[in-house]
C-alpha cells in the first residue's frame, strides 16, 4: 500500500490523543507513535490491518482500544471508534461523551485557537454536521457539537432563553470559552443571542439558514399528525435536491409527531423561536461573521441573508447554489472550504504536527 493522509483524535474522559496530516503507510503491522495533548503521555497505534485503527495503546493509564471493545483501568470513558479507509475516503465513527450532564462530540486536538462549536436546528441532530466536524478537525481545529436539549429542557425553560442559557453553561462546565459558534437555522439564532448577551464568550460566527430575522413556517406549529404525505412535504422544503428527504427522515418525523410529549415541547420551541426575533439588536453583535446561505434556502430565503449582511456590522455573505436551507448537508465541500478560510482568516491557522503537543 502507498502513503495515505491520516487525520484523527482519540479522546477519552481525561486524554486526547492526535496525530495530523501526517504521511503513513497504512500496513499490516505499522506502528504510530503519539502524544497525549492533554497530558504529555506518550502512546501507540498499531494497526492490525490495512483497512482499521484496531488496537490502540495508552501507556499512562493501561488502556487499549481493540476494534470497538475498549478495555480500561477504570479512567478511560466514552472512546471514539476510528475506522480509515485507504485513498481519500475516510469513515469516522464519532460517540457521543457525556460530561456534567452535557451530550456532545469533541473532535480535533487542543491547541491555543479557540474551539469551534457547531449548533443543529430544531429538528436537527449532531450528524448534521459530520461532514464539518471531519474537515475542521482534520485542518487541526477542535470542533465540538451539543446535543441541544431540544426535548429535555424544563417546561418553564423551553424557549429561546433556556437554549441559549444551556449553551452558555455548556461552554462554562467545560472551560470553552471563548469560541467560534457555528449554526444552522434554529443553531443560528442560538449563536447570535449568546453573541448578543456574552459578546466576550464569542469570536466569531458563522451562520447558515439562520432564523432571528424571519423564517417559513414549516408544520412545526402545527402538526398533521398521522399524515405522512405532509410530513414528506415539509421536510422537502429543507433540501433543495429531494434526494435527501428519505424514508428515515419522514419516519423519525412522524415519530416524532406521534409522541404528544416531545411534540408539544417542540411547539413550544418553534413558537418561541418565531417571536423571538434579533433584528433590532443585530448592529450590536461586533464579531467577524459569516454568513454561508444557500441560494435556493426556501425556508430562509435569500433575501433573509442580505438583512443579515446589512445590520451585521463585521458580515460576509457567501451563497451556494443549488442548496437548500442546510449547506452543511447539501454541500459540505462548498461549505467546509467557505468556513475553513474565513477561520484561518478570524481565529487562526492550527499548528500541525504529526507528534507532540499543541496545548
Amino acid at each position: 500500500m502507498g502513503g495515505n493522509l491520516m487525520s484523527f483524535t482519540l479522546t477519552t474522559a481525561r486524554h486526547r490523543l492526535y496525530l495530523l496530516n501526517s504521511e503513513q503507510v497504512l500496513s499490516k503491522g505499522a506502528k504510530v507513535p503519539m502524544v497525549c495533548g492533554l497530558c504529555n503521555a506518550s502512546a501507540l497505534i498499531v494497526f492490525l490491518n490495512s483497512l482499521k485503527i484496531a488496537h490502540i495503546l495508552h501507556q499512562a493509564m493501561g488502556f487499549r482500544f481493540f476494534g470497538s471493545v475498549a478495555v480500561s483501568c477504570g479512567v478511560a470513558q466514552n472512546v471514539q471508534k476510528v475506522i480509515y479507509k485507504p485513498g481519500r475516503s475516510k469513515t469516522l465513527t464519532y460517540t457521543i461523551q457525556e460530561a456534567y450532564g452535557h451530550r456532545y462530540l469533541d473532535e480535533g486536538p487542543t491547541t491555543d485557537l479557540p474551539p469551534v462549536v457547531l449548533l443543529h436546528g430544531l429538528l436537527g441532530e449532531v450528524t448534521n454536521w459530520t461532514a464539518t466536524v471531519g474537515a475542521l478537525a482534520a485542518q487541526g481545529y477542535r470542533v465540538l457539537v451539543p446535543v441541544l436539549p431540544i426535548y429535555d429542557l424544563p417546561a418553564n425553560q423551553s424557549n429561546m432563553q433556556g437554549l441559549v442559557e444551556y449553551v452558555r453553561g455548556y461552554l462554562e462546565t467545560l472551560h470553552l470559552a471563548p469560541v467560534a459558534l457555528a449554526g444552522n437555522s434554529l443553531g443560528g439564532h442560538i449563536a447570535l443571542l449568546c453573541a448578543l448577551h456574552y459578546p466576550e464568550s464569542v469570536v466569531a460566527l458563522i451562520l447558515s439558514g439562520s432564523s432571528g430575522i424571519f423564517e417559513i413556517e414549516t408544520g412545526t406549529t402545527t402538526f398533521r399528525r398521522r399524515d405522512r404525505n405532509f410530513i414528506r412535504e415539509r421536510a422537502a422544503l429543507t433540501f433543495y435536491d429531494p434526494v435527501h428527504v428519505t424514508d428515515e427522515l419522514v419516519e423519525k418525523s412522524y415519530d416524532l409527531a406521534n409522541d404528544r410529549n416531545r411534540a408539544l415541547r417542540l411547539l413550544k420551541l418553534a413558537r418561541s423561536l418565531q417571536s423571538e426575533t434579533i433584528f433590532d439588536q443585530l448592529s450590536q453583535i461586533d464579531v467577524p461573521t459569516q454568513l454561508i446561505w444557500g441560494r435556493n434556502d426556501r425556508l430562509t430565503p435569500p433575501h433573509v441573508a442580505e438583512e443579515f449582511l446589512r445590520h451585521l456590522p463585521r458580515a460576509e455573505l457567501h451563497f451556494i447554489d443549488r442548496c437548500g436551507h442546510a449547506p452543511m448537508i447539501e454541500h459540505p465541500d462548498a461549505f467546509n472550504r467557505l468556513a475553513l478560510a474565513f477561520l484561518h482568516k478570524t481565529i487562526g491557522t492550527p499548528t500541525l504536527a504529526s507528534s507532540g503537543s499543541t496545548s
